[in-house]
């Protein structure tokens, strides 16, 4: 049963906790604090071959836009046989782009650059490469720099190479 001495005991310990509350609040300027990251599952040994990209498309772009793309193939992570099969859509300035495939310590297995017509969005591509065991890489559909022909805009994709 609650006495009015517990009634009031409980009325004191919930006054603290609000003003400690409050405290803490003004302290922090009312932002919350990010909790710190829990434990991750380490990767699968060379799942993703794609490094940071280097020069990342930009986002958020419209189909009437240079540099829009969408890419539909190859999916994330995808298992392909050679010739790879690149398909999607997209507007690159004066329909040239160029698809490179990169090993996963960054060495070019393949490249080519490709020209479509910027009438339609869609395109398709296919890109030779050989290998002699599985092998984790990076796909890149990206513009050439008109300044010195640099990969610019890169759409990265992680995929395995099958024999």
């Amino acid at each position: 049963m609650l006495t009015r001495s517990r009634l009031l005991f409980l009325a004191v310990i919930l006054a603290i906790v609000i003003v400690v509350a409050i405290i803490a609040v003004v302290l922090t300027g009312g932002k919350a604090e990010a909790p710190e990251p829990g434990p991750t599952v380490p990767p699968v040994a060379n799942a993703n071959a794609c490094s940071p990209n280097p020069a990342a498309a930009a986002a958020n772009l419209q189909p009437t836009e240079f540099g829009f793309r969408q890419i539909s193939a190859p999916q994330l992570g995808a298992s392909v046989h050679s010739p790879l099969h690149m398909a999607g859509q997209a507007n690159p300035f004066e329909g040239a782009y160029s698809i490179t495939l990169l090993g996963a310590n960054g060495n070019q297995i393949a490249a080519m650059n490709y020209n479509k017509s910027n009438v339609a969005l869609a395109f398709t591509a296919d890109l030779t490469f050989s290998v002699t065991s599985p092998t984790p890489a990076c796909v890149w559909y990206h513009e050439r720099s008109g300044r010195d022909g640099s990969p610019v805009g890169i759409s990265q994709i992680p995929v395995q190479l099958m024999p």
